[in-house]
């Protein structure tokens, strides 16, 4: 399992906090706590949506699935 930094409610790989915290925020003007704190809003935000939206590819998915070209299998290559 991959490391892990835990900020705020969140749990961030941290290969990809290192580099938020350490290349990516000096210089921007930007606290690293800051970004932080917004992303953890922003995916509060959007979990929901989120969850909707995977729910929809999932039942979108079962459709295909069941389709009569589904069924049928792989087409076969054109000669």
């Amino acid at each position: 399992m991959r490391a892990t930094v835990s900020v705020g409610p969140l749990r961030i790989d941290k290969v990809l906090y290192d580099f938020v915290t350490d290349e990516a925020m000096p210089g921007s003007g930007v606290q690293a706590s800051s970004f932080w704190d917004g992303f953890a809003a922003l995916v509060r935000r959007l979990t929901p949506r989120n969850a909707a939206l995977l729910s929809l590819r999932d039942e979108l998915q079962s459709k295909i699935d069941a389709s009569p070209i589904c069924a049928a299998g792989p087409a076969s290559p054109i000669a």
